[in-house]
């Protein structure tokens, strides 16, 4: 290619200063080649070789060379534009050659990378697309200049190019920030904007428009306003009255006024007549952006935040939408809405404009880092890097704040990617010690101790009196406990402690002592500095690390304790955890640590109250269930509950506690309805119910008793239990009957037959005893009709056997309808042929013989009955007999009569319980052979009696004086006297009593009168 060299510029020692120490001369030369090609080549030529990187950021207009380990510096220089057609001005910022290209198309390339001692920075534009674009750009920067305001705290003069004249140092960073983002703004061309060419005209009001142009942007607006005002007054038709209108509202909205913020009105009241004027006019957002702007400075924050918001809802695309949404954004986060503010930058990226989007970005991802969602902070920062991978340069603080949010959601490298930059690109940075720290942390967090010993010493060496290097030294702090150097740890915090931001750092410093004292042993003392955190610090965010180190302590300690076989004290320093069932912070091992050791003490306590109480050990077991069902014992823990379910059942039954026995038997068998014991507990409820009945009966309460054995009898019908059970209620059934039987309550010995029929029925004798009382209480009602399908309704129940006894109930029936001819008819055949029959028959036949005067017959039929009666039923034998004795001594045979007595007192055995009809026996004979004036025999009789009877009878008085006066007959008062003093000794004022006293007075008395006649 032929090259067509237009100019050659060399820019002699102009000194680019480094530290370490070196120097660089920097070169300029500038081509045109073919096709309209321009080619500006920038060379720096260096003292030393050195490491260096170009980056390319066109999309704002800069070249930047980094020179990693070197902070380069020099004064601004800037290039005319008549020299350098790409080239605008070369200058430093934060260690960096800033390369500032004009508003152009351009490519770059580093063609001299190979050689050490040379930097060449190569630019190569097309001419004709220069041209066009410088054209375009004059009448855009004029057209906003007055619309991005930047206030600079010094002026920049302009020094000429020599290698003799010193460059001026260049603006602030934050200055250089201000131009970076205005240059940003100017970049958007609108494609809508006509040619600019007129202003270039010597026309009165181009040239007042220009005037007005630069006024504003030096600050001039009551200059400014004059020209503006020319143009609208005297050049009305000028194509400038237009933007002009619209420029007076930027005059008057920084022309200062009284009172204050009358300007601010002023000015919206003149964008609003300029959009009033010019409703479709291009400097409608411009207008919108200062009224918008006027609202805020008036304080009316909603009312700006609208008209920010509504230039982005404009039809067309405008270089305001950015600035608006950014200021919107600004607006809600100081009427603290940070959700809102973070939506209205997010709308920036609906747009492809690079640079509204990289702000975007940036914002986003510090909006996000401030409100604590670090997860998408870190979101963003990632996109923007990836999305414009060539821009490199970010300010410290988004990239501290970038590395904040890697390291909350555990991206450690991309983290310590940023913090390294920091530390690398801006070393000066405020922060910087920040992050020293936060790289420490992360290799401390990786295992990486020598590394983060190493930052920590370049932390402390370099910011020893700032309190990062106080942290960094609590962070190695925790290396030399990782380390096992528990006292250098201690010493560490100590020295922290007493230092310059002792109270400052309190809670670390506290945090890492108790760590230093689980470290050495001292539980105790940890455990102590724990609860002073806590009851200090007990809201702070740390709260539940110090905790956690707490059960940590506690756990060693009770572990100690449990290893020395002091189950009680392990448990009992493990008690508060257990008791309470404090949740521990997410700390996995040290969490389950615990509990596995507080789940085996608790079990051993368990296992040692087994033999101390049942009671204790079953809510003890099933308290373990409630805090630890999943746990290692649990399976041990469900066979001891049953176990002690089943040992306390049986306990209440010994102990007569039924009810609590039955509930205890029915819950388990509805807890444990598989499984160990299973089966035993629903043999142990049956056996409950069955002993609760056993008692009632045995306590003579039928009714309740027989509740549960029906409940065993038709709900377990297929254990050993329900035979038992229906034993019992026949026992029930016929005692029932026989209660109210002899208490002449018949309708009630019906009713209980009738109940209890189900279970009688299954006892032939039972069943018929029982029925015969029914039978007989139908009698006593009167209900003869009625008895008699009672005992047809036996016979069905009733075996064949029983069909004789059948007929001696039916018998007794005659008795109560005084049939006594059919009564005789049925039973005296029967009495004749020797055949057995029941008590009630033979007396029933005996009476109706005496009702139809057929005596002899009655008195067979009494002592008939009382010989078949001798042997099985004795009493009824005696009765029949003493019967038969009354029935002869009232037919005047006295001699039978009393021979029968003889026979039934001769016969008599003593029984637990007397035969009142042997007393009456007794009492016959005796009056009987008073009768005979016997006095003897009535001593024998009376003395056999009382003998029988003993001093509590209620005849004893009466045999007493009979035997009295029996000697009182045998003229033996000698022995009267004695029987009467034991009569008015038990009966001192009954009638006996009252007799015998007269009659030892009279003996007395008889004895005085003797005496005396002697």
């Amino acid at each position: 290619m032929k090259h067509f060299l237009r100019t050659f510029i060399i820019v002699a020692a102009v000194h680019i200063a480094f530290s370490p120490c070196l120097a660089a001369l920097i070169s300029f030369k500038a081509e045109q080649l073919e096709e309209n090609i321009i080619r500006e080549t920038l060379s720096f030529v260096l003292d030393e070789p050195t490491t260096y990187t170009v980056s390319d950021y066109t999309v704002v207009n800069q070249v930047v060379v980094e020179f990693p380990g070197n902070v380069a510096s020099i004064g601004e220089l800037r290039l005319e534009a008549m020299n350098s057609a790409l080239v605008e001005r070369i200058s430093s910022y934060r260690g960096n050659i800033i390369i500032h290209l004009r508003h152009v198309p351009v490519e770059i390339s580093d063609t001299f990378d190979q050689d050490p001692f040379m930097i060449q920075v190569t630019l190569e534009g097309d001419k004709r697309r220069i041209t066009q674009v410088q054209d375009n750009m004059r009448q855009l920067r004029r057209s906003l200049a007055g619309e991005l305001e930047l206030e600079f705290s010094t002026k920049t003069p302009v020094a000429g190019i020599s290698g003799h004249t010193p460059l001026v140092t260049g603006l602030t960073p934050e200055e250089l920030l201000q131009l970076e983002l205005r240059s940003s703004a100017l970049s958007m061309i609108d494609p809508y904007r006509e040619d600019r060419g007129l202003r270039e005209l010597n026309t009165p009001d181009a040239m007042a428009l220009r005037r007005g142009l630069e006024n504003i942007n030096s600050g001039q607006y009551l200059d400014a306003l004059d020209d503006l005002l020319y143009i609208i007054r005297q050049h009305p038709q000028s194509p400038f009255v237009e933007e002009a209108t619209f420029l007076l509202g930027d005059c008057y909205r920084n022309i200062s006024q009284e009172p204050p913020g009358l300007q601010y009105r002023d000015a919206i009241a003149v964008y609003e007549k300029a959009m009033e004027l010019y409703p479709n006019s291009r400097y409608i957002p411009k207008a919108m952006f200062g009224i918008a702007q006027s609202y805020e400075n008036l304080n009316n924050r909603s009312t700006a935040k609208y008209y920010y918001e509504m230039i982005a809802e404009l039809p067309t695309i405008n270089e305001y939408i950015g600035p608006a949404l950014l200021s919107a954004s600004r607006l809600e986060l100081e009427m603290n809405d940070p959700e809102a503010a973070i939506q209205a930058v997010e709308r920036l990226l609906d747009y492809d404009e690079d640079h509204w989007r990289m702000e975007a970005y940036q914002r986003l991802t510090s909006l996000h880092h401030m409100e604590g969602d670090y997860q998408e902070s870190a979101r963003f920062f990632t996109r923007l890097q990836e999305e414009y991978p060539e821009f490199g340069t970010y300010e410290p603080e988004l990239l501290l704040e970038a590395a904040r949010s890697y390291y909350r959601t555990g991206q450690l490298r991309e983290s310590a990617h940023n913090l390294q930059k920091i530390i690398n690109v801006y070393p000066a940075y405020d922060d910087a010690a920040a992050a020293y720290l936060k790289l420490a942390t992360i290799h401390f967090d990786v295992g990486n101790l020598d590394l983060s010993q190493m930052y920590i010493s370049e932390l402390t060496g370099q910011f020893s009196q700032s309190e990062d290097a106080a942290r960094g030294q609590l962070l190695q702090a925790r290396i030399l406990k990782e380390l096992d150097l528990c006292d250098d740890a201690l010493g560490m915090y100590s020295l922290v402690e007493f230092g310059s931001y002792g109270r400052t750092l309190e809670q670390p410093i506290l945090k890492g002592k108790v760590r230093g004292e689980i470290c050495l042993g001292n539980f105790d003392i940890a455990e102590s500095l724990a609860r002073q955190f806590l009851s200090r610090f007990g809201l702070s965010d740390k709260a539940d690390v110090v905790q956690s180190l707490q059960h940590e302590a506690r756990y060693r300690r009770a572990r100690q304790k449990y290893e020395e076989n002091d189950i009680q004290e392990s448990y009992d320093l493990l008690r508060s955890y257990i008791q309470e069932q404090i949740q521990l912070p997410d700390d996995e091992e040290n969490y389950q640590r615990i509990i596995d050791l507080a789940e085996r003490n608790y079990y051993l306590l368990g296992e040692i109250q087994l033999e101390e109480s049942s009671t204790a050990a079953l809510e003890h077991f099933r308290e373990f269930l409630n805090r630890y069902p999943d746990g290692d014992f649990s399976e041990d823990v469900q066979r001891h509950i049953r176990d002690l379910e089943y040992r306390l059942t049986h306990e209440e039954i010994e102990a007569l506690q039924f009810q609590q026995a039955i509930e205890r038997a029915q819950s388990a068998v509805e807890e444990f309805d598989s499984g160990y014991r299973s089966s035993d507990f629903r043999d142990l409820q049956v056996y409950t119910l069955f002993k609760q009945g056993e008692f009632l009966f045995n306590n003579g309460n039928y009714d309740e008793g027989s509740v549960y054995f029906d409940r065993i009898f038709h709900d377990f019908d297929d254990t050993p239990y329900a035979e038992q059970a229906r034993d019992f209620l026949i026992r029930a059934g016929r005692g029932n009957v026989f209660e109210a039987y002899s208490s002449s309550d018949y309708v009630a010995a019906v009713d209980q037959f009738n109940i209890y029929s189900d279970y009688l029925v299954h006892s032939h004798e039972d069943y018929f005893e029982s029925g015969k009382m029914a039978s007989q209480s139908y009698t006593r009602l009167g209900f003869y009709d009625r008895g008699m399908e009672h005992i047809d309704e036996m016979e069905k129940n009733l075996p064949a056997a029983y069909s004789d006894r059948l007929e001696d109930l039916r018998a007794l029936n005659y008795w109560g309808l005084q049939d006594y001819q059919r009564l005789i008819g049925v039973l005296g055949p029967r009495l004749a042929s020797g055949e057995p029959m029941m008590p009630e028959a033979y007396r029933v036949l005996a009476q109706s013989y005496s009702r139809e005067n057929q005596t002899d017959e009655a008195i067979d039929t009494y002592l008939s009955a009382a010989d078949a009666l001798a042997e099985n039923d004795p009493q009824n034998s005696r009765h029949m007999r003493f019967d038969a004795a009354q029935l002869l001594q009232n037919s005047g045979r006295e001699d039978e009569a009393r021979e029968q007595y003889e026979q039934l007192v001769g016969e008599y055995e003593l029984n637990p319980s007397l035969d009142p009809v042997v007393v009456d026996a007794y009492y016959e004979l005796v009056e009987m052979a008073r009768r005979s004036e016997s006095h003897q025999r009535v001593v024998e009789l009376c003395q056999q009696v009382l003998d029988l009877i003993g001093n509590d009878h209620d005849q004893t008085l009466h045999f007493l004086d009979r035997k009295a006066r029996a000697y009182q007959g045998q003229g033996d008062i000698a022995r009267a006297i004695p029987v009467y003093e034991r009569i008015v000794e038990q009966d001192p004022d009954g009638p006996f009593g009252l007799r015998a006293r007269q009659e030892l007075q009279s003996y007395q008395w008889n004895e005085r009168v003797r005496e005396r006649l002697q």
